[in-house]
């Protein structure tokens, strides 16, 4: 995983309605071309703005554009369960452009996440991988969070069996 670049000239702008075909995308590569999430098909349309809000004032979803303004990746803030109980508890979700990995734009923006879970009273930030990826374990530790949880050959994809691991931090 890439470290930070101080120099990077990376903008984050709130995800915008013209912006989800572009994002969802992403999201989708992830679905279907690799383990990095343990979704078998892509979401619809409805369902993903269900799971990525916009304009929400604790939950943000935001855009990572590049120097040329192009959209690199998105990060959001998701509610951790339904319930108000758990309103201090957020998911943190990065998706960066295949790419752009590798770079620090992974790292760049989960400290977005965290200043912007800050700004909202959000007190505990929950991140859930798949055990097959080193590269987001690393960004997750190198920013602080603990691992909290470790789920063995709890999901299948591509006809393996897959750990989920779930990491936190207390902001």
């Amino acid at each position: 995983m890439g470290e930070p670049n101080q120099t990077m000239n990376i903008r984050y702008r709130p995800l915008q309605t013209d912006q989800l075909e572009e994002v969802k995308s992403i999201f989708d590569y992830y679905t279907q071309q690799t383990t990095a999430n343990l979704l078998t098909e892509p979401m619809g349309m409805r369902d993903f703005q269900r799971l990525i809000h916009l304009d929400h004032p604790v939950y943000p979803a935001l855009t990572l554009l590049n120097e040329e303004d192009k959209i690199v990746g998105f990060c959001a803030l998701v509610p951790y369960q339904n319930s108000l109980a758990f309103r201090r508890t957020a998911e943190a979700y990065v998706y960066i452009k295949p790419e752009y990995c590798r770079k620090g734009y992974g790292s760049v923006a989960l400290l977005q996440l965290e200043q912007q879970a800050r700004k909202t009273g959000v007190l505990n930030l929950l991140a859930t991988v798949t055990g097959s990826a080193p590269a987001a374990f690393r960004m997750f530790e190198q920013a602080g969070y603990i691992q909290i949880a470790w789920y063995r050959n709890i999901g299948e994809k591509f006809g393996m069996l897959l750990d989920q691991v779930v990491f936190q931090k207390a902001l």
